[in-house]
């Protein structure tokens, strides 16, 4: 990635996030146990790639963020009414488990993200959940 790319990313999280935290002033479900959950995540993935050496691309950290956010934890909160413990652990695992997958040398981007959820998508633990998969 060109690392002109890197701030521009970087800026968007940090958008993303207080957004977030502004909405759960006057919509607090589902906005503000997803954000807490996505940023979980966020932690979770950047964590495993410390444990290899690696860190998480600006790119990679607004995908994990929002495909924690809008893809398993507002639903599962909004539709499923899965216990938010609950869905903390699933995306962290997922998240994990992402990364460790990500095959990206010292950095792990989005694109590598993406390839890893498409070739491990049956040991993440939110494809059981049935919400967007085939």
């Amino acid at each position: 990635m060109d690392p002109a790319f890197y701030s521009f990313f970087r800026d968007s999280l940090e958008e993303a996030q207080r957004r977030d935290r502004f909405r759960a002033q006057e919509l607090p479900r589902p906005w503000l146990p997803a954000h807490y959950i996505a940023s979980g995540g966020l932690e979770a993935a950047r964590g495993q790639a410390g444990e290899q050496g690696r860190r998480v691309r600006p790119d990679a950290e607004l995908l994990i963020y929002l495909m924690s956010r809008e893809f398993v934890a507002k639903p599962g909160i909004a539709v499923r009414e899965i216990p938010e413990p609950e869905l903390e652990s699933i995306v962290a695992d997922d998240m994990r488990t992402l990364v460790a997958e990500a095959e990206d040398g010292e950095e792990v981007s989005g694109h590598a993200l993406l390839v890893a959820a498409g070739s491990r998508w049956d040991s993440l633990r939110s494809s059981a959940l049935n919400f967007w998969g085939p």
